[in-house]
């Protein structure tokens, strides 16, 4: 039912639904979390993300200034997750705007890092790199990411398209839910965000989703599940349509494929699924 290998830094694991193969690459960091973050909140330099495009472009370079992006440790190709982030280079000519560009530098460089990562050890072709989120709304990071891999970058009209997917799902889950395969993999990009009501109300979209057209979440299940075990205590009867959907998805490929696929989750995912939504137990049922 599936077969999980590592190679590397890129985690490819393959489904087979409908005797279709299914592969996914993944290279995965949070650099834009904790790094968003400290530089929006931590250094009090700006009251809104998008102008710190804006504060970088007034000076030429960092001036010898850079910052290591680690508030979750360093993933790919490092994978080192004891590293923590800092400021290297300072000096009195050091000004603000060196230390902006130099934080907004880093999530670009990372990023570029994963992108070098995945096409050392996949033969995929890419021609674009798509963004959401609020650093999407960063025209000097967008920009450098596209200099950095010659790809060209595209971002959605809304930052926040997964959270909007999400709440169109709960308004009107019956006209959204058969498109529910076309985007069901971007739900992962919720679990980069705390939690809050916006979560909320994307992942009750989510699940009625689901509920209405549970065969499009099938090939991409694994990313539902990433994306869920983000929370860290979700309302009770969102917890309870949660478990229903996990329920409902094991009985659908039978114990045996059920316990193949969980079997060849990440170890950090299982667990948080069994400390979450005790999915061993959901198992055994």
């Amino acid at each position: 039912f599936i077969a999980a290998l590592d190679v590397g830094t890129t985690t490819i694991r393959c489904f087979i639904y409908n005797d279709n193969v299914i592969t996914v690459g993944e290279a995965t960091e949070q650099v834009t979390l904790g790094t968003g973050s400290f530089l929006n909140v931590n250094t009090g330099l700006f009251a809104d993300p998008s102008e710190s495009s804006h504060i970088a472009e007034t000076v030429e370079n960092t001036d010898g200034v850079y910052f290591i992006p680690a508030f979750s440790g360093l993933g790919p190709p490092v994978n080192d997750y004891q590293a923590a982030s800092g400021l290297i280079g300072l000096r009195p000519s050091t000004s603000n705007a060196h230390i902006v560009r130099a934080i907004l530098e880093s999530i670009a460089f990372r990023v570029a890092q994963l992108y070098t990562c995945t096409i050392s050890e996949t033969n995929f072709t890419f021609s674009v790199i798509r963004v959401d989120g609020g650093v999407s709304r960063n025209d000097f990071i967008c920009q450098l990411l596209a200099d950095l891999t010659t790809l060209h970058v595209e971002r959605s009209d809304n930052a926040e398209l997964t959270i909007t997917i999400g709440r169109l799902g709960y308004v009107c889950p019956v006209e959204v839910a058969p498109y529910l395969q076309d985007f069901v993999r971007q739900c992962t990009s919720l679990r980069h965000i705390r939690d809050n009501d916006e979560k909320d109300s994307a992942f009750r979209g989510m699940c009625l989703m689901i509920t209405v057209n549970p065969v499009g979440v099938v090939p991409d299940f694994i990313f539902f599940c990433d994306a869920i075990a983000s929370w860290a205590n979700p309302p009770t009867d969102l917890h309870q349509m949660i478990q229903k959907i996990l329920l409902g998805f094991k009985n659908q490929v039978g114990a045996e494929n059920w316990r193949s696929f969980i079997d060849q989750f990440p170890t950090n995912l299982s667990e948080r699924l069994v400390t979450i939504f005790n999915l061993k137990q959901n198992q055994n049922k």
